[in-house]
């Protein structure tokens, strides 16, 4: 090999070396993440790990918020270690808090009977971030095990968003973002917490409601959720109507997203409809609505539809069927002329509707969502989506079987997301 030649990979390989070294701050960060037993049994220790600067205090604390438990018992050492140490982590650069990290080392926190013995410590994090993370912008409660929630979310045991948490809810003055799955929220305290939060926009909740508490706080909702981008909601099963998601689509013109997360497919049991809900608008203009979830609008009322939502991205077709009444779904002649759907979703994709479907909207779709109950028996043509859908970056599969023999994936060179499960 020539001297030049040797040169230049000599060159090469230190260049290599360079990027993959890690400057003195993240290795740092790297070596208190994993020696939290350590730093938390000297005392000396533990004092140098608080004067840390508030920087590098910040992304340690990010790099814990990473770190889950996969074992349902949990780690009681460890959780008790991040219980001392999360709190020291904390400064007024914190933006961003998740604490179903933290909290899935837990021992009660996957045990639907303890679950409300988790509650003491969420109230003790809380008050902690309250009072030393002064702008958090972004809060998460939620658990990481997707499994628990097979049949559905309420299977799990929950229990309610206590007060002593609300009080230090309500404090967190600059929270833009709140996403809590693992407690449902009274819907008064809903409209409190988002009436004292003016910079509350997005909001991902478990809650509980009845229509007649509802009905009577028209008002209420228009002057709480005035500013809201985003109201994500699941109720029980038993409550099957979409009454507070009609008001919010009716009284407010900039709300984004009501009810549904566009982002997962639709919940079997989390299905609630309410008739009357895009009939019409009680403001004049149109809406800023990106996402709607159709059951059984006539052709006429559909094609209203792209008038009064303009801004739609998301569109969820509901076909399925109510026991002892027949199939309730759209009819199916119904295809609303949207232009932008980028987004969507159709539970009980039966053949014929669902090509109808993908043959309007197809050619544009980014994510698309197909679902049924694990008691239905619905086989989907695969052929279709590669056909038809050529952008796709997202596809999620739930409780469908496949047409075989399967083709060969050869033209998805977009999609960077498949989710297929059946439940059985």
């Amino acid at each position: 090999m020539a001297e030049v030649d040797k040169l230049h990979l000599t060159k090469k390989r230190l260049q290599n070396l360079r990027r993959r070294s890690l400057g003195l701050q993240q290795l740092a960060v790297r070596v208190i993440s994993k020696q939290l037993t350590f730093y938390t049994s000297q005392p000396d220790e533990f004092e140098k790990l608080k004067s840390l600067p508030g920087v590098l205090r910040d992304k340690i604390l990010q790099v814990l918020m990473k770190k889950k438990c996969l074992d349902m018992q949990g780690r009681e050492r460890e959780f008790e270690n991040l219980k001392v140490v999360f709190p020291m982590l904390l400064s007024p650069r914190t933006h961003y808090i998740e604490l179903n990290s933290i909290l899935s080392f837990c021992p009660d926190w996957f045990t639907d009977s303890n679950v409300d013995k988790v509650t003491p410590w969420c109230v003790e994090l809380l008050k902690h971030i309250e009072t030393r993370a002064p702008r958090v912008e972004t809060l998460i409660i939620k658990r990481n095990n997707s499994s628990l929630y097979k049949e559905g979310p309420y299977r799990v045991q929950h229990v309610e968003f206590s007060q002593d948490m609300m009080q230090s809810l309500m404090k967190m003055g600059k929270l833009n973002r709140l996403t809590v799955c693992s407690y449902y929220f009274d819907f008064a305290d809903l409209l409190k917490i988002c009436k004292n939060l003016p910079k509350l926009q997005y909001i991902n909740v478990e809650l509980l409601y009845n229509r007649g508490n509802v009905s009577q706080a028209t008002e209420d909702v228009s002057s709480s959720f005035c500013n809201l981008k985003e109201l994500i909601f699941q109720c029980p099963p038993c409550l099957n109507n979409d009454y507070l998601s009609f008001l919010c689509t009716r009284n407010l013109p900039n709300i984004e997203v009501v009810g549904y997360d566009p982002n997962q497919n639709v919940d079997f049991f989390g299905i609630r409809r309410d008739a009357n809900r895009y009939h019409s608008l009680d403001f004049p203009g149109t809406s800023n609505l990106r996402n709607i979830c159709l059951f059984t609008e006539s052709a006429e009322e559909a094609e209203s539809l792209p008038k009064l939502f303009p801004k739609l991205t998301c569109l969820m077709v509901n076909n399925i069927p109510y026991y002892g009444r027949g199939t309730i779904s759209l009819e199916e002649h119904v295809m609303p002329k949207f232009d932008n759907i980028r987004q969507f979703h159709l539970l009980y994709p039966y053949s014929g509707v669902f090509e109808k479907y993908l043959t309007i909207y197809g050619q544009k779709l980014q994510s698309l969502y197909l679902g049924a109950h694990y008691f239905q028996d619905i086989t989907i043509d695969f052929k279709l989506i590669l056909k038809y859908c050529p952008k796709l970056e997202k596809l999620s599969m739930i409780n469908l079987f496949l047409k075989t023999p399967l083709p060969k994936i050869e033209f998805f060179a977009e999609l960077k997301e498949l989710e297929w499960k059946n439940n059985e």
